[in-house]
């Protein structure tokens, strides 16, 4: 009797930290002792009394993790688990329009053969026709290719 216990306890509190360790590592093995749990109800009970042991532990570590969740949801810690507000801000590359074709900038980094140009005082992800190009050198924008510009040496 006390391994039925010992092992239905051992899966409340297993499945009660995979709340707090995400991954489902905690949780498998919170079946796993629930079975442990069936497996020694067998003995005394036969096979009514490990099923009804499985089932009825199952139902009450998944109470037990619903009302968890609802006390987690009312205290400070729950800062730490779920994000407050939404993350704004954007990305630092704009997407060009057509209006940039033609027009000459400036390499930010060495275009091997992707990398960073600035035209017009604007940074964009830019690949170069032309090869390797270094740093400073000076491009123009020939084409554009979803959300980078296609640029060839000067």
């Amino acid at each position: 009797m006390s391994g039925i216990i010992g092992f239905f306890l051992l899966a409340l509190v297993l499945a009660s930290f995979e709340i707090l360790v995400p991954g489902g590592i905690l949780g498998l093995f919170a079946v796993v002792a629930l079975a442990a749990s069936a497996y020694f109800a067998y003995e005394p009970f036969g096979l009514l009394g490990a099923l009804l042991t499985f089932f009825v532990g199952g139902t009450l570590v998944l109470v037990a993790v619903a009302i968890e969740f609802r006390l987690i949801g009312k205290t400070r810690f729950r800062n730490r688990m779920v994000l407050g507000s939404a993350v704004e801000g954007r990305t630092e590359s704009l997407h060009s329009t057509e209006e940039i074709l033609g027009k000459e900038g400036t390499t930010l980094t060495t275009l091997a053969p992707s990398g960073m140009v600035v035209v017009d005082g604007q940074k964009y992800e830019a690949f170069s026709r032309s090869g390797l190009l270094s740093r400073d050198q000076r491009v123009r924008v020939v084409d554009r290719d979803n959300f980078r510009l296609i640029v060839e040496k000067l």
